[in-house]
């Protein structure tokens, strides 16, 4: 289909066809990461199993400084005129020239700060060349969510990771070190890049020539207050590991980093749907403040219900999950249940804290982020001496509940026209423990078979409860409809 038949595709079908695309997209990115994590475990040990995921999380933090909010500046904006696209474009790409450098040495130097091995600081700064590809992507990336193709997207993120597998499988069978598996992730970067590059070269095409330093500058201040909170988000969801690396103990951090690693994927999936109704958000606030609420409630319920099916199912098979990765990891199945609390718990954020850059209440986040960092360092570091991992990921729990979800509900409301209705929210969080606790005592006790229970019960006590029904599944589609 041409991008000139896609573009006359009712707004709900393209919202609902992005959704669909970025959910089994990322649900295949999820298993191949579990295969690339169950990879390194298997073949070098937890450890540097541990140390591979530690300096991936230290990236994620990097790779915000690429963009550092300027994508969701440009999405708005051009979103509300598509005329000017190729001059957010050329802004865009030109701050990623400024923005990749600065990143990658600040990686380097927060790993030389922090006094790591010198294999840890030697592997990151090999690392810190895939920011160079992140930061090129990203202004594809632009395009992607102003368009409604995040689809293609996907599909170079998928084949991008494909490629993580066979590279990580030749690395480790050579006994390769921390560094060569941190350069597999460049070339995966690399391909990333080239394949968002083959997939929207003709929707992003603009000149280099014209604008001024004044509309860099325009960008970078406007994107600050959302560039400031997705910094202090990505600091917030590098604690647990950062700091445990440093106060806790290496099996422990390989605990955390394992359930982590389960966890974090099923995320990605979740939040496919709000990446997908960003765009429609964009046009809807203020002009449709009806509109606008019934799309928030209905996305808030859908990845609720979502998540409550993975947090049933990371609960109920906990050993199986981690002993996938590695029979040394099945010892850190009480952190895997705490780490299925905190997935529903996040799917709150993940799914409604978007938004509050559409009805611009970003001073308001960054508030709030700012609080959450200094409040779970501070308890990480009380927790960590007396509980360690476990203490760790309670913390992250308590976090995220109070610093986090409570927070975004509360400034949504306050900012537009939404109203939280609790009923819905407060029944799915019961048909999840219901179906975790019992899948766990019919079961095995957290084996494959309470992990399957799990996914057999959820539908049938949904139902039961009226979390799913046949006019709630219309919900998704009409609030997206415009």
């Amino acid at each position: 289909m041409t991008d000139a038949a896609v573009s006359k595709l009712p707004v709900w079908r393209r919202v609902l066809g992005n959704s669909a695309a970025l959910t089994l997209g990322r649900g295949g990115v999820a298993l191949m990461r579990l295969a690339i994590a169950a990879l390194v475990v298997r073949s070098a040990g937890p450890e540097t199993f541990a140390a591979y995921l530690l300096l991936l999380s230290l990236l994620s933090v990097a790779e915000w400084l690429t963009d550092f909010g300027s994508t969701e500046i440009a999405v708005r904006e051009i979103c509300r005129d598509f005329g000017k696209q190729s001059a957010w474009l050329r802004t865009v790409a030109i701050a990623r020239l400024l923005q990749a450098p600065l990143a990658a040495l600040a990686l380097v130097a927060l790993l030389w700060a922090l006094r790591y091995p010198p294999a840890m600081v030697q592997a990151g700064a090999v690392a810190a060349l895939s920011l160079f590809f992140t930061a090129a992507s990203g202004v594809y990336r632009v395009v992607f969510k102003a368009t409604l193709s995040m689809a293609h997207e996907m599909l170079a993120e998928v084949l991008s990771v494909a490629l993580m597998v066979p590279l990580l499988w030749w690395a480790l069978q050579r006994g390769g070190d921390l560094s060569l598996l941190m350069a597999c992730h460049v070339v995966s970067r690399a391909l990333f890049f080239a394949l968002c590059y083959a997939l929207c070269r003709r929707r992003a095409e603009f000149s280099w020539r014209g604008g001024s330093p004044g509309e860099i500058t325009s960008l970078l201040r406007t994107a600050l207050p959302i560039g400031c909170i997705g910094l202090l988000v990505a600091v917030y969801e590098a604690l647990d590991v950062l700091m445990l690396s440093k106060l806790g103990q290496p099996v422990e951090l390989a605990y955390l980093s394992a359930a982590q690693r389960i966890v974090w994927p099923v995320l990605m999936v979740l939040s496919a749907i709000s990446g997908s109704l960003y765009p429609i958000m964009a046009t809807l606030w203020p002009a449709a403040p009806a509109r606008f609420a019934a799309s928030c409630q209905a996305a808030l319920e859908a990845v609720l219900t979502l998540a409550g099916l993975a947090a049933a199912v990371a609960f109920a098979g906990a050993e199986f999950l981690l002993g996938l990765l590695g029979l040394a990891l099945v010892q850190g199945a009480p952190v895997m249940r705490v780490m299925a609390v905190l997935l529903f718990v996040k799917a709150v954020a993940s799914s409604l804290g978007p938004l509050l850059y559409v009805v611009h209440a970003q001073r308001g986040a960054l508030a709030m982020i700012a609080c959450a960092v200094l409040a779970k360092a501070v308890a990480i570091a009380m927790m960590v001496e007396h509980f360690g991992y476990i203490g760790v990921a309670l913390t992250s729990v308590t976090a995220e509940l109070v610093f986090a979800a409570a927070p975004t509900v509360w400034l949504l409301s306050r900012h537009s026209s939404w109203r939280l209705q609790w009923g819905m929210p407060l029944r799915i969080a019961g048909v999840a423990a219901a179906t975790a606790t019992l899948a766990h005592w019919l079961g095995d006790h957290g084996g494959a078979l309470s992990a399957l229970l799990a996914v057999l019960l959820y539908g049938p006590l949904a139902l039961a409860a009226g979390v799913i029904n046949r006019s709630r599944l219309k919900l998704f589609a009409a609030a997206g409809h415009a």
